[in-house]
């Protein structure tokens, strides 16, 4: 059957949308023309509609508004093929409910509701495939952020987990269901405000247009798929929303509105963004817009480098910093390589000086405890640790630069000390460094050239 009335399909127009949009032309109720396809379809089909609709699902709606059964599935998240937030074609028309949950768990797939541009639905009431991407933060046409939420029923927009289309239809009202039975939230979505996007995140959103457009981008300076570009901001986005979590920045209003929605989340294992990122399209949009803000860096040195603040205010703990990001990181290439190069700023001046180029020294060139002239110069002092027992930690460090000693216990040995003197000094004074390390570690490298210079078997 082919309805009489069969408006075109709009450019980036979702499934959905379009569905209420051709019940309107043909004076139809939205649950009218369900009625109709649910005599071809299962109501499990029509439930996920606008993920990945069943080439049966395709077929029908093509045969009732004329469209092409291509345009139609582009209208749907899987119609973005690799760029999709998941692999869709694993979903299951016999069992979509059961498949569904093996798709979420891959992290970022939003399997019902959607986020709206109030400027775009008060000017041609027109519902985007893209808004139901997460990666999606805000419109580059109003230089707006999404909204996700009705601001009176406080529920996600078009939340109905039984029906894709609205009972009232082709409106800007919510109309999502109420606790009275039969009842809508009729709220204007197109009269909300939204905050406007800064540079940042308007950048990032220009960027992601870009690659959803099927142009190929840039990854730390190099053409990357847009597959792969996704995939490394949404796990940067994770980390970077998983390090807020547990030390925020309270002085910005992101962070803070993040902590808060980590607050409300009531599973016992905490927040797992890697696999729901925030709700907000404001937070959300600032965590993207820092990942990016990293991978776009020329090089991955660079980006490496300005992923160290972040790494710097990761809880310590006595789980080592390694194991603590590769529970909250997917396995991306990129970033687990940038993470591992930015984790170096967490390592203890005695490993770091391990890998710097030092002249060679030997052991009878390293004092027992480096001289308080020479510390004073260049040494900052460590919080409750006295000067003497800093500078034995000092002469220790560069003890571990010698040929074949890899613990502090070696070390101590070779500087003539009892090997647990060794152990019970560097945990004490790694215990009390406060410091960046590598400001310690600089001033490690200058004592070395210092005693470089001296004669072996003299000891300052």
């Amino acid at each position: 059957m082919r309805l009489p009335t069969r408006p075109p399909l709009q450019p980036g127009q979702a499934l959905d949308c379009y569905l209420e949009h051709l019940a309107e032309a043909n004076h139809l109720e939205p649950f009218d023309l369900l009625n109709v396809l649910q005599s071809t379809l299962s109501r499990e089909e029509l439930r996920y509609l606008t993920l990945a609709p069943s080439p049966t699902a395709l077929r029908a709606i093509s045969d009732l508004s004329g469209q092409d059964v291509g345009a139609l599935h582009a209208a749907t998240q899987a119609g973005y093929g690799p760029l999709a937030p998941a692999d869709f074609s694993r979903l299951e028309p016999a069992r979509p409910a059961a498949s569904y949950r093996a798709i979420a768990a891959t992290g970022w797939v939003m399997g019902h509701g959607t986020q709206a541009c109030p400027d775009c639905l008060a000017a041609h009431g027109t519902w985007q495939t893209s808004w139901m991407l997460y990666a999606s933060i805000g419109c580059t046409r109003h230089h707006r952020t999404l909204t996700a939420t009705c601001p009176r029923c406080q529920r996600p927009l078009r939340d109905s987990r039984h029906s894709p289309l609205r009972p009232h239809g082709a409106s800007t009202a919510c109309q999502n269901p109420q606790d009275v039975r039969g009842q809508h939230c009729l709220h204007n979505l197109a009269t909300i405000t939204t905050p406007a996007m800064t540079t940042e995140t308007s950048a990032y959103q220009h960027a992601l247009d870009h690659v959803l457009a099927g142009h190929r981008p840039r990854l730390l300076g190099q053409p990357a798929q847009g597959a792969t570009w996704l995939s490394e901001h949404r796990a940067l986005a994770s980390l970077i929303c998983h390090i807020t979590t547990h030390n925020p920045d309270r002085t910005q209003p992101w962070q803070t509105a993040l902590l808060d929605e980590a607050t409300r989340r009531t599973d016992v294992r905490g927040p797992r963004w890697g696999i729901t990122p925030p709700a907000s399209p404001w937070i959300r949009g600032h965590a993207l817009a820092e990942a990016h803000s990293i991978l776009t860096r020329p090089d991955p040195d660079s980006a490496a480098h300005a992923l160290q603040a972040w790494i710097l205010r990761i809880p310590s703990s006595t789980e080592a910093l390694t194991t603590w990001t590769r529970d909250r990181l997917p396995t991306n290439h990129h970033v687990t390589a940038l993470v591992n190069a930015a984790a170096l700023v967490r390592r203890r001046p005695g490993r770091r000086i391990t890998a710097l180029a030092l002249p060679e020294l030997s052991a009878e060139q390293i004092p027992w405890i480096i001289p308080e002239t020479l510390a004073a110069r260049h040494l900052p002092a460590l919080p409750g640790v006295t000067n003497r027992t800093r500078n034995a930690y000092a002469a220790l460090c560069l003890a571990r630069h010698l040929p074949d000693v890899t613990t502090w216990a070696q070390a101590a040995e070779a500087l003539g000390l009892p090997g647990d003197s060794g152990i019970r000094t560097a945990r004490l004074c790694s215990a009390a460094m406060r410091t960046h390390h590598d400001t310690f570690t600089h001033g490690l490298a200058t004592l070395a050239r210092q005693l470089a210079n001296t004669s072996p078997g003299s000891r300052p």
